[in-house]
């Protein structure tokens, strides 16, 4: 493999940045007068994708502008890594095996910097995090749930997701790895338990009333949706969660992360 040629890689969140962030599953007793009994924020990582996650649409992908820049940021800033994708898959082009020899590493980098991410990365990450959710749950609620437990998501996202998303997620994941490396962010606080109750419980209760029905069982025993409308129901309350942290005073979204950190 030509080591100053980019891997082939599927533009999707769940394949990039914000996979990468650990969100630990984080319980909150929340007293709502028979309404939730405890919240359980899901968790999200950032795996690498079995090669039959990826459809045969996205071996033919061409190489883009931002995968250049995302795989320099690589070479120059994490030499280590870099030589370990490329002892990983040295002799190919292939682009399920580049995919799966990058994104483990870019996984590991991000996860391990979590702290050192700064507020508007984050907040621009998990913008790109609810336009995908909202994409996926639009087409393929189940997917949605893929996306949000961290699992393969069995369908081509660059058929779902929009160009401008897909563009925004690889501009964001270069941008974190040069920030990381360079200016890396202090800790933040996280949120009090208070804070951490207030808005998980507000993005609960913004749910329509049926959804809020389906998934309060499910988030009460921690569980995963198996129909439809629980795949909808939990999307959608993690969208609301994120929407609500990112709507929140800047910082919000950063402590909120540290928050579930510590469980």
């Amino acid at each position: 493999m030509d080591a100053d040629q980019p891997p082939p890689r599927q533009s999707s969140f769940r394949s990039k940045i914000l996979g990468a962030i650990v969100l630990l599953v984080a319980v909150i007793a929340a007293v709502m007068g028979g309404a939730v009994g405890k919240v359980v924020v899901a968790s999200y990582f950032r795996p690498s994708l079995p090669s039959q996650s990826i459809s045969e649409s996205t071996q033919t992908n061409s190489y883009s502008e931002p995968s250049q820049s995302e795989w320099a940021a690589i070479q120059k800033y994490y030499p280590t890594q870099y030589n370990q994708i490329m002892a990983t898959a040295p002799h190919t082009l292939d682009p399920i095996a580049m995919h799966n020899a990058i994104e483990p590493v870019i996984s590991k980098i991000l996860a391990d910097h979590q702290s050192q991410i700064s507020n508007d990365n984050l907040e621009n990450s998990y913008s790109i995090f609810v336009s995908e959710a909202k994409a996926l749950r639009g087409k393929y609620p189940s997917a949605c749930i893929n996306l949000i437990n961290g699992t393969a998501i069995p369908v081509d996202t660059n058929a779902i997701y929009p160009p401008d998303v897909i563009q925004k997620d690889v501009q964001t994941t270069t941008a974190d790895l040069i920030q990381i490396a360079t200016q890396p962010a202090e800790p933040s606080t996280p949120l009090s338990d208070d804070q951490f109750r207030t808005l998980v419980v507000s993005a609960f209760e913004a749910l329509p009333t049926d959804e809020q029905t389906v998934a309060e069982p499910l988030i009460d025993k921690g569980e995963n949706p198996t129909t439809t409308i629980e795949d909808q129901s939990i999307c959608d309350f993690q969208i609301s969660l994120f929407s609500k942290a990112l709507s929140a005073p800047s910082g919000t979204l950063k402590r909120f992360l540290a928050r579930t950190a510590n469980h």
